[in-house]
């Protein structure tokens, strides 16, 4: 599988806990698509622990 390579931004003043890890985990406010990722009831959050950008309930 072709993986493709994205860009991202986070907000450090936005901090939630990874569903997977348990750890710190900060929500993503731009992607390199140009979108902002603000939706009603989902975020995208970067885990640094687990690497992995994942979509969580918004809190």
């Amino acid at each position: 599988m072709k993986q493709k390579q994205i860009g991202f931004e986070v907000n450090h003043n936005e901090v939630y806990r990874c569903n997977k890890c348990g750890g710190a985990a900060w929500r993503v406010v731009w992607l390199s698509t140009g979108r902002r990722t603000i939706t009603m009831e989902w975020v995208f959050v970067y885990c640094p622990t687990c690497d992995e950008l994942r979509r969580q309930k918004y809190k």
